[in-house]
């Protein structure tokens, strides 16, 4: 439930700033963020393997999916200078950028990526 609350306010959030373009992360916690077109069905398979990562609780992320299709999520991606989807971007704590990983992906690298980030 928090998960699709944050995708929400996120949602808002972007709407809202006009011309910023807002990369959202969580400034309490680790956050990853899924940069995805979601009318792929192989887009959907790397959402449900972020999901289902071994390697960290998932109170202890904050998870954001961005859709390619809406303006706010081509312009962060574009931000971001990510140049294949599907594409992950991990940031720490202090809102730093730790990982990113452009291209289809599976659970151990996702697994592997988290895990720079964990205490």
């Amino acid at each position: 439930m928090q998960r699709y609350v944050l995708i929400f306010i996120l949602l808002i959030s972007v709407a809202a700033c006009g011309g910023d373009v807002n990369i959202p992360h969580s400034d309490e916690r680790p956050s990853i963020l899924l940069y995805c077109n979601f009318s792929d069905p192989q887009c959907e398979e790397m959402q449900d393997i972020i999901d289902n990562a071994n390697a960290v609780d998932p109170e202890a992320f904050t998870f954001v999916y961005t859709n390619l299709n809406a303006m706010f999520g081509r312009r962060q991606y574009e931000y971001l200078e990510l140049e294949e989807h599907p594409s992950f971007v991990i940031f720490d704590a202090n809102g730093n950028e730790v990982s990113r990983v452009e291209g289809v992906f599976d659970r151990e690298t996702v697994d592997a990526e988290l895990a720079k980030v964990l205490p």
